[in-house]
């Protein structure tokens, strides 16, 4: 664990207790790239807006406000807040990066769905352990900084993710993850 904080909660807009992730810098020139590749296993229907997982194992990059995409919102496989559907018993592994020069940014799914209030973040509980990412500060012209997580889709259903930085959900900055029955 390292430079964002111990891991262990970051007060209110962060603070969902232990939970593990790993973090890391990623160059400026391949932010565009992370945030338009298909996952490995994945079926992208742009058309529906949405990212299918057929495998258990799902490896998934989203990156938060890219450049030439409207603020606050994630961009997943080329796609702008996408539905993401996965298996139950999934093991998600996660890699948020924000690329994003001017703002704090975060991502924790959720059972609770919009509308969000300004304050998103105290009506926001995790749906799985580990299924959040702690708030990461702005992007420098060099690098954007990422972290990764990992949490089991452990019970079908409809839940959200989404930013819980004050007003960003209430803005637009989440979709849906369908965990659907094997």
């Amino acid at each position: 664990m390292g430079g964002y904080g111990n891991g262990y909660g970051y007060g209110m807009m962060g603070a969902y207790g232990a939970y593990a992730y790993s973090e890391r810098s990623v160059p400026a020139a391949r932010v565009a790239a992370l945030g338009d590749s298909a996952p490995s296993g994945a079926t992208v229907d742009p058309s529906a807006n949405r990212v299918v997982f057929a495998s258990r194992a799902v490896t998934l990059v989203v990156v938060a406000s890219p450049s030439g995409q409207r603020d606050e919102t994630f961009r997943i496989a080329g796609l702008v807040n996408p539905t993401v559907v996965v298996p139950v018993g999934a093991a998600v592994h996660l890699t948020l990066v924000n690329a994003d020069t001017g703002m704090y940014h975060n991502l924790v799914v959720t059972p609770a769905g919009p509308p969000f209030s300004y304050m998103a973040m105290m009506q926001a509980p995790l749906a799985f352990p580990g299924a959040a990412t702690p708030l990461m500060p702005p992007a420098t012209t060099s690098a954007s900084p990422s972290a990764a997580t990992a949490f089991v889709a452990q019970a079908a259903g409809t839940y959200t993710y989404l930013c819980t930085y004050p007003g960003h959900a209430r803005a637009g900055m989440y979709g849906r993850l369908i965990v659907r029955p094997s």
